[in-house]
């Protein structure tokens, strides 16, 4: 089944600055809990999680 574009929303802003937060939260206890060098962490995804990762990057540089 193909999806039709014009049945496609923005996302809620609330939901998508809360996933950010969860995202955010979880990369800041990795890092607490493991020795894990900030410097070669990355953050991907594939589909939607490529564009979450996208939002993250371009709103917490």
């Amino acid at each position: 089944m193909l999806l039709d574009i014009l049945t496609m929303r923005k996302p809620d802003p609330a939901l998508l600055a809360a996933a950010l937060e969860r995202i955010d939260n979880f990369i800041s206890e990795l890092l607490a809990t493991y020795p894990i060098d900030p410097q070669k962490l990355f953050l991907m995804g594939f589909s939607q999680g490529s564009m979450i990762s996208m939002s993250f990057l371009l709103t917490r540089p």
